[in-house]
């Protein structure tokens, strides 16, 4: 036992030390050959002579290249494109006559009447405007025309009546006001006092003197050339009733329509010329139906005035219109029951 673990170290002994004879044999050697050490060295520097030159190569190629300096470039604007309200499409409600009445050419009863019907005569309902007593309907041989709506049924309750501004209803372009009286504008009077509005009509009295009623609202602006639509009731026993327009605080023309059933024009209260008859007084000023009046004024800067769409318009020659207040109403010793009022350019 003694000689085995004797052998054992020695054995352990004679292997450490033939090692470090064989290293202490190759330090000499690398020191005493000068040539391995200076590959050695070599490789190293070019390694780093590499290294430096292709890091000094990125930084000389990012300086040389231009700086991006970004550039504002403006936005367009938007053009503000309005998109055109698509046209109401007419209905066609099934209806019937309740009792005798009238296809009118216009919503007035003293307009042309276009045909007479018989009681539970068939039509179809074309439209209505919201608060007006009228229905615009067509026969069942195409006729078009406007019924009063006291004198109409409607057979089928599902079906739904177009409601449409009043004048595309009536074929009017280009309209730059209307009023069904049903609470869009507000009238007052000269003195600046609130008008009545009954039925969805503009409703004044003038006992003995002149009366205005004034729309407080002019969004139709200044126009050079114009239309206006209107229909009315007199009272009894009026003495004119009219329009003024373009007033700007001193300067106004008015037409007049006096119950001789003449037209007069006015300027600054003063009359123009004497009162003319309306187509030799072929046609009646009503004071039980509602009268319908056309006024306008073309680029030849002559006024025309037609009423209840019969015989030829009278005709005026003006030498400038007057804009500024708007449109003024005006009565004396009469009442003036207002249905509505369209202007178009």
């Amino acid at each position: 036992m003694k000689i085995s673990s004797l052998n054992n170290r020695s054995i352990a002994i004679i292997v450490i030390f033939t090692f470090i004879i064989v290293f202490a044999c190759v330090v000499l050697f690398s020191l005493a050959n000068p040539k391995y050490n200076a590959v050695a060295t070599q490789t190293r520097a070019e390694r780093t002579s590499i290294a430096y030159t292709v890091t000094n190569s990125y930084l000389q190629t990012q300086s040389a290249l231009p700086t991006n300096t970004p550039t504002l470039t403006p936005s367009p604007i938007p053009t503000n494109t309005q998109i055109p309200t698509p046209l109401p499409v007419l209905s066609t409600c099934d209806a019937k006559i309740l009792n005798s009445a009238n296809l009118f050419a216009v919503p007035s009863t003293a307009g042309k009447v276009l045909l007479a019907f018989s009681p539970n005569a068939k039509i179809r309902v074309m439209g209505k405007t919201e608060g007006f007593d009228w229905y615009l309907a067509s026969t069942m041989n195409d006729t078009v025309g406007w019924v009063e709506t006291s004198s109409i049924k409607i057979e089928n309750t599902n079906c739904e009546i177009t409601n449409a501004e009043l004048p595309f209803l009536m074929g009017i372009n280009n309209a730059v006001f209307s009023e069904t009286f049903y609470g869009k504008y507000r009238w007052v009077d000269e003195n600046g006092s609130p008008i009545q509005v009954l039925r969805q009509a503009l409703v004044f009295n003038a006992e003995g003197t002149q009366k205005q009623a004034i729309v407080r609202e002019q969004p139709f602006g200044w126009l050079e050339t114009f239309n206006l639509y209107t229909s009315y009731v007199w009272g009894p026993n009026y003495d004119y009733g009219g329009v003024r327009f373009w007033d700007d605080g001193k300067n106004y023309y008015e037409i007049r329509i006096r119950n001789s059933c003449q037209i007069e024009l006015i300027e600054n209260g003063v009359s123009l010329e004497p009162p003319r008859d309306i187509n030799n007084n072929t046609v009646l000023c009503y004071s039980d139906k509602i009268n319908y009046l056309h006024i306008w004024v073309d680029e030849q800067r002559y006024l025309r005035i037609q009423l209840n769409e019969v015989g030829e318009p009278i005709l005026f020659t003006l030498p400038t219109i007057y804009q500024g207040s708007g449109i003024k109403f005006v009565a004396q010793n009469s009442s003036m029951n207002i249905q509505f009022v369209v202007i178009s350019q």
